[in-house]
């Protein structure tokens, strides 16, 4: 059975995260930064989405203060927390 790939990077998104949390750390002041610069396919919107729909309400509980997945440009930027691209984020007030 082949998992298609935004369901297959979603779920890697949230590995990583859950990776990140395993070790043994008070990370609620923590900004977690997973890097996409090199991997943009993560970093894609439907990915995003998907990790929301999937992940979205178990994130928080990983212990950061906040999750964010760093693409090559701030198109391809989002806070975990907030699905939106980071350039719209900054848009507001």
């Amino acid at each position: 059975m082949r998992i298609a790939p935004t369901l297959y990077l979603g779920d890697a998104t949230m590995d990583a995260v859950r990776h990140k949390a395993s070790q043994s750390i008070d990370w609620t002041k923590v900004v977690l930064v997973l890097d996409a610069t090199s991997a943009p396919q993560h970093a894609l919107a439907a990915v995003v989405e998907f990790f929301k729909k999937k992940h979205g309400a178990r994130a928080p509980n990983a212990g950061f203060k906040e999750i964010w997945l760093v693409g090559p440009d701030s198109a391809t930027t989002y806070c975990l927390s907030d699905a939106r691209p980071a350039a719209d984020l900054a848009t507001q007030g």
